[in-house]
């Protein structure tokens, strides 16, 4: 309507770089082995739900002192912006929380990273595994009840109760305080009765207890 008139025009072309790393993914609820050789990184790609708003970051078990990882990076990066450790010199059966508050910080429907590096002169393995609180269900028939059904406390230490599925495999977590990772009782020696598990901790299998702790119970599908 002004008469305007094209002077000039430009075509730009931008190539896509499709010479890239392929990663194994973490499915939630499945664990993950690998050989990781010495003085290398294994990195997962974890595709976090949309609906998640935290995730369990196991390390389950390693033959050797290893690291665990966390990158928003890709390709995964050591040290830069989004990068985390999580775990530091551990064999296993340990995990760290993240969520939609922590640091580093678990974004809904975002892509991370999980690597495991291995500083050990020889090759190590390592299982591997994440756990979201929602999109990503469990795999097969879940426990009847997934959570404490009571907690008491005598002298015998602090007693805990929850429903069990039959053949079901538990871990129970405990911490001393609301900040850091959770300390992990694998296969905690309990008794059984009309569905009912109990567990006492007396400090024998986790730490001496002391004026607070936490706890929550894990199924190991």
């Amino acid at each position: 309507t002004n008469n305007a008139t094209l002077v000039s025009w430009q075509l730009e072309f931008v190539f896509a770089n499709t010479n890239y790393t392929l990663f194994p993914q973490l499915l939630g609820f499945i664990p993950e082995t690998n050989r990781v050789a010495n003085g290398t990184i294994q990195w997962y790609q974890v595709n976090v739900p949309a609906t998640a708003t935290f995730a369990t970051n196991w390390l389950l078990s390693a033959t050797g002192p290893v690291n665990l990882l966390f990158s928003t990076n890709f390709p995964p990066t050591l040290g830069g912006a989004g990068d985390a450790l999580l775990l530091s010199g551990t064999m296993g059966s340990l995990s760290s929380v993240i969520n939609t508050a922590s640091i580093p910080l678990l974004v809904p429907g975002s892509i991370y990273y999980l690597g495991v590096q291995n500083t050990n002169s020889v090759a190590v393995r390592a299982l591997v595994e994440v756990d979201f609180d929602h999109g990503n269900p469990q795999p097969g028939p879940g426990p009847v009840s997934f959570h404490f059904s009571a907690v008491g406390t005598s002298s015998a230490g602090v007693q805990l109760t929850w429903a069990a599925d039959q053949n079901a495999h538990y871990m129970v977590q405990w911490k001393n305080g609301l900040v850091g990772t959770w300390n992990t009782i694998v296969n905690p020696s309990t008794t059984t009765s009309n569905g009912i598990a109990t567990f006492i901790d007396n400090g024998s299998q986790s730490a001496p207890l002391g004026s607070m702790r936490f706890y929550r119970l894990v199924w190991i599908p």
